[in-house]
């Protein structure tokens, strides 16, 4: 029946979206990832020149100076080192370009992904507006039918 059908495409609808969500949920937390690799290799990246001037310098006390001279920097750079070793695990770093795209081409699939997702939030409203007409005239034609039965009666 039409009941039967409209629920049947109320709860697959329902059920499509819930997966979007945890989707949108993933991709969200995929994002936020790249995001912070790339915060972090820009970070490298700035901070870098400084730790390639303190190798560069030669003589202990010149060292001394350059390294008390930029001793923030320097514990800096150590510092996001140490975590880019920890998320990449030895592995190549990623340079920002490629985070960067990897980053870009998440971010328009989570837009495509939530296109999808307020098209079925529509559809959703549709079919519920559809079930509640349809219940509404349902219940209409019963009340209707049952006060003919009682005028009939009398």
């Amino acid at each position: 029946t039409n009941t039967e059908q409209l629920e049947e495409a109320a709860l697959s609808e329902h059920t499509f979206r819930a997966s979007l969500v945890g989707e949108l949920n993933t991709l969200q937390h995929q994002i936020d990832d790249v995001s912070e690799k790339l915060s972090k290799v820009k970070r490298y990246t700035k901070l870098k020149s400084v730790h390639d001037g303190y190798l560069a310098v030669s003589g202990v006390n010149a060292k001394k100076q350059y390294a008390k001279k930029y001793e923030k920097e320097l514990k800096a750079f150590a510092e996001v080192k140490a975590e880019l070793i920890g998320i990449y695990q030895s592995k190549k770093i990623d340079g920002p370009d490629k985070l960067r795209r990897q980053r870009d081409e998440l971010i328009a699939l989570r837009k495509q992904k939530n296109t999808r997702y307020q098209e079925s939030k529509k559809k959703t409203r549709d079919i519920d507006y559809c079930r509640k007409a349809l219940d509404d005239y349902l219940k209409n034609e019963r009340d209707n039918s049952r006060n003919s039965k009682i005028k009939s009666l009398e």
